[in-house]
């Protein structure tokens, strides 16, 4: 009696690991090569690794900064002093730069390029004071800020979430520089040149990035008479926005 209870009871336990064994290679893969048990679970997670920063797209962001600005007028200006016949002087400002920006990236492996468009407001205004002996009048040279655009290309290298750039392009300035003494005035405005700097911006999500800039900017051709130059350095942070979005990894 003993003996039997005993067989049946392993015959059930063995009948449950069975089905056990069953109901588990059930789920494993098999084939040509794979050794008991199979080659796997058919449902275990695969992890599927992000894809690399995506640059390419339009973007659009803002950026806030300063700038140092220095104005010279044309070397035919003079102003008579006690001591004689002097250059007029160059004025030197700094203020606040701010605006936004918006453009277009195109990426190649490492490698990004493309264009962007800036406008901004740029405080550059200054004002300096002498007295004409002659005429017993006083000379003021003022200079105003206005609103900063350009145009430029720019290009560079990934490195891991770090985008390494350089720009330049054209660019224009709505300021003004006066020369007056109460009676006659010359007038400088509508600048244009030329713009350059470098650069660092970091991918901190897939559609947002952080940036920080340095540009130069020399405008020396104006639509007025005073014959006016202005050179500008600029340091400036910013983000951008990618008009895009990167698929999510899969587990």
């Amino acid at each position: 009696m003993l003996v039997g209870k005993f067989v049946r009871s392993c015959a059930a336990a063995a009948g449950v690991m069975i089905a056990a064994c069953a109901a588990q290679a059930g789920d494993l893969y098999s084939g040509n090569g794979c050794n008991y048990g199979g080659c796997g679970y058919k449902d275990e997670p695969v992890y599927i690794p992000p894809p690399p920063p995506l640059w390419q797209g339009f973007y659009l962001g803002g950026f806030a900064g300063v700038a140092w600005s220095s104005v010279e007028t044309s070397g035919d200006i003079i102003i008579l002093t006690n001591s004689g016949v002097v250059p007029l002087s160059t004025l030197n400002s700094n203020g606040f730069y701010g605006g936004g920006q918006l453009g277009y990236n195109f990426q190649f492996g490492r490698f990004v390029y493309g264009f962007e468009v800036d406008l901004a407001g740029l405080d550059n205004g200054t004002n300096v004071s002498f007295t004409n002996p002659s005429l017993a009048r006083l000379l003021q040279i003022n200079s105003s800020g206005g609103f900063y655009g350009d145009i430029t290309t720019r290009a560079g290298i990934l490195f891991g979430n770090a985008f390494v750039y350089g720009k330049g392009g054209w660019a224009f300035f709505t300021g003004d520089v006066r020369l007056s003494d109460g009676v006659f005035s010359l007038d400088s405005n509508s600048f244009s040149g030329w713009t350059a700097g470098v650069g660092v911006e970091y991918m901190v999500a897939p559609d947002w990035t952080v940036k920080v800039e340095y540009q130069y900017i020399d405008l020396s051709n104006d639509s007025g008479n005073l014959g006016s130059t202005i050179s500008t350095n600029t340091l400036k942070i910013g983000f951008n926005w990618f008009l895009h979005s990167v698929p999510l990894p899969l587990y």
